[in-house]
């Protein structure tokens, strides 16, 4: 859950995604769960190209404008979306402990998606960008663009802005 966060922490080319997004009238967000990370933009038609541009820009290049301070910050946030959501909540606790019970220790699945506090805090700059280099590339992924607009522009636009992207082995999925 932490990466999700760092997600949004833009790149030397785009430091501010959501001031980008919501001065053309878009949004995004995000979800994880135990399999799969949604990031997703709701944009109109005319955003399409600074859309993809974004998405490309911080597939490609987050690693590099990781920084201690961007990681300290989301730190904090999830480690407070743990507490609000969570820990403070009436029946939290058992989403939190529900994994572990379910699973053996050694299951992908044996441990909340949104983490431990122990795991949350120990987590380094380098930790997050090898997570990165590891996971967040293009045999890894799926792009789903959806909505009113001309097929055959986007294409090209996809192309112009993921084609460039290094290529990187698909990771070694977990037993």
């Amino acid at each position: 859950h932490l990466f999700e966060h760092l997600m949004f922490m833009g790149t030397d080319k785009v430091p501010n995604i959501d001031l980008l997004l919501e001065s053309g009238g878009g949004s995004n967000n995000a979800s994880t769960r135990e399999d799969v990370t949604n990031y997703y933009t709701v944009a109109p038609e005319n955003m399409l190209e600074t859309v993809l541009f974004i998405e490309a820009d911080r597939f490609a290049h987050l690693p590099d404008a990781m920084t201690q301070e961007k990681l300290d910050k989301q730190r904090d946030v999830v480690l407070n979306e743990r507490r609000e959501s969570y820990e403070n909540q009436p029946y939290g606790k058992i989403w939190l402990e529900m994994p572990r019970i379910l699973y053996p220790e050694s299951h992908p699945y044996g441990h909340p998606v949104i983490g431990s506090v122990e795991d949350i805090k120990a987590a380094t700059l380098e930790n997050v960008i090898d997570f990165f280099n590891t996971y967040y590339v293009p045999a890894n992924a799926t792009l789903v663009v959806g909505g009113d607009f001309d097929k055959a522009n986007a294409r090209a636009l996809i192309e112009k802005y993921f084609g460039a992207i290094p290529k990187k082995p698909k990771p070694a999925p977990v037993a």
